[in-house]
């Protein structure tokens, strides 16, 4: 048998390559899903870091498995070109080509296994990258140190609730309850404190007032019990800082009341003095420079005082008043005219005038032939004046003066007179 020639070996061995090449590639193909296989079924081992990653990062894939899925391609084609530069030399069936392609899918295979263990490698390390950074966000800090210090801090502040827990036999977890009830009870007490304080003002309101109107009654009592003189000391000495300022002005009140009195108060009964005409005096005599506002005001505070007190003195008086031995009708009428002046200073004259009338006839009703006094009682307008005119012209004319003298007399000691 001749040996063919070099041309058609070439041929043949082209034609057996050409022959060959499909196959090869389903070879390729089948070993490319093998490792394909291999790989996902490394990727399943980790399906709850896989869940994990894909809560966390999402459809975004990281820059390592980017760069893994471009190493798995270049291993892929690396397998490729060494097939397609084997077959170029060795035609099919040859047994060095087998061994070679053998051992190029082998370490294809040993790396792509690598690499699956490497993507899981990646995947881990993205999402404890992504769980840094979602406490990063959550402590407020911008980089890892900072971040670490916050950690320490909070570690710190840990130990620190765990000794106080201990300390008062509390969890750590039942601090945080613990401390919302001392909140509310804090709250509480809070408030109760503010109503006692509250309560603790109103009652020394209410105290000083009782005080006052206790000092009040107490000056009263005494200033009813005093005589006139007395008062009037009695009321200087309750404002000593007024009466200082008044001596250093080179007045006390003895010397003002005295000026006062020569001055000439305007009573009423003066038509000729009238009031414009006192105050034009006073304030000559005591211009509004020498009197401080304060000492005004208490002045007027001293002469209301003065004027009650006067009048409770009057009303009291009043209250006593009898006719005296010896003492005439007339000098009565002027004694009752002036105590009921001051014991009801705010009646006007006709308020004035009958219960003057009143009381006058109480004192005479008792007389015989006193008639005539409820004749003038029972006229209109005026019955004090009308039962003074009855007294004084009628009564002499018809009789009654002699009797009532004479009923006087009777009874009154003996010695003693009456005097119309």
């Amino acid at each position: 048998m001749e040996p063919a020639p070099i041309g058609e070996s070439i041929t043949s061995g082209q034609t057996c390559a050409d022959r060959d090449e499909p196959a090869e590639s389903v070879a390729v193909t089948d070993s490319r899903r093998t490792r394909d296989t291999n790989m996902a079924d490394v990727e399943m081992i980790a399906d709850d870091l896989e869940e994990e990653f894909r809560k966390l990062c999402g459809e975004d894939q990281p820059a390592s498995l980017q760069a893994c899925d471009r190493v798995r391609k270049a291993v892929n084609n690396i397998e490729v070109r060494i097939v397609a530069e084997v077959s170029k030399v060795m035609r099919c069936g040859h047994p060095g080509r087998d061994k070679i392609e053998q051992v190029g899918r082998m370490a294809t295979e040993e790396a792509m296994s690598e690499l699956g263990t490497l993507r899981v490698r990646c995947k881990e390390s993205a999402v404890v990258e992504k769980w840094v950074q979602i406490v990063l966000e959550s402590l407020g800090c911008c980089s890892r140190a900072e971040g670490v210090e916050r950690l320490a801090e909070l570690l710190e502040l840990r130990d620190e609730l765990v000794g106080l827990g201990e300390a008062y036999g509390v969890t750590v977890e039942g601090l945080v309850q613990r401390f919302d009830e001392l909140v509310r009870e804090n709250a509480l007490l809070q408030e109760e404190a503010s109503r006692q304080r509250c309560e603790l003002d109103e009652l020394a309101e209410v105290k000083k007032r009782l005080a006052e109107r206790e000092a009040g009654l107490l000056r009263l009592r005494q200033q009813v019990e005093l005589p006139m003189g007395t008062v009037k000391e009695s009321a200087a000495e309750e404002h000593p800082g007024w009466l200082r300022r008044q001596r250093i002005q080179g007045k006390d009140d003895d010397s003002r009341a005295q000026d006062s009195e020569q001055m000439g108060s305007p009573s009423g009964e003066d038509p000729a003095y009238e009031f414009d005409a006192f105050l034009e005096s006073f304030v000559l005599k005591y211009p509004r420079d020498s009197w401080a506002g304060a000492e005004r005001g208490v002045a007027v505070e001293a002469d209301r005082a003065e004027a009650r007190n006067h009048r409770i003195v009057a009303l009291g008086e009043l209250k006593k008043l009898r006719m005296k031995e010896g003492q005439s009708v007339a000098d009565f009428c002027v004694e009752l005219e002036r105590l009921t002046r001051h014991a009801h200073p705010h009646m006007d004259e006709a308020a004035l005038d009958a219960q003057r009338a009143q009381l006058l006839y109480e004192h005479l009703a008792h007389w015989n032939d006193s008639y005539h006094l409820m004749e003038a009682l029972e006229s209109e307008g005026q019955a004090y004046e009308r039962l003074k005119h009855v007294l004084g012209y009628e009564v002499p004319r018809s009789g009654f003066g002699a009797a009532l003298r004479l009923l006087q007399s009777r009874q009154r000691p003996e010695g003693s007179s009456c005097q119309f």
